[in-house]
């Protein structure tokens, strides 16, 4: 399966969407903000990462920019709980340079099946 990071702001979501994909077999890690993810990613970097797209402390956007600038070929799925999304989360994420979108709530397993397709398809190691 293949190596996640998840960045979500919400400690309890965060942990349980963690766990969820733990359980599916995905070896996770997450953190509540940018700069915590992507000096936790520069150690050991994820096969793909799931991040929140709006937020009270930081916008996604700064995740997304942040991560293809420092790993470009590094997939991102983002996620919203709603907000000033459009309805069409997958088309705004994928103009913004993400892979996808989820609208939360979503089941876990259709994001667990979209992480071991897209690092499948970017060589991660899920199987």
């Amino acid at each position: 399966m293949a190596r996640v990071f998840v960045i979500d702001d919400d400690p309890l979501f965060r942990e349980g969407l963690e766990l969820s994909l733990e359980v599916q077999g995905h070896t996770v890690r997450g953190a509540d903000c940018v700069e915590d993810a992507i000096a936790m990613m520069s150690a050991d970097q994820p096969d793909v990462v799931v991040s929140d797209i709006l937020s009270p402390t930081e916008h996604g956007i700064a995740v997304l920019r942040d991560i293809s600038q420092r790993w470009p070929d590094l997939p991102v799925i983002v996620m919203s709980g709603g907000g000033k999304v459009d309805n069409d989360l997958s088309a705004w994420a994928r103009s913004l340079g993400a892979v996808m979108g989820f609208n939360k709530p979503f089941e876990t397993k259709d994001l667990s099946k979209a992480i071991v397709e897209i690092a499948s398809r970017s060589g991660g190691s899920s199987a």
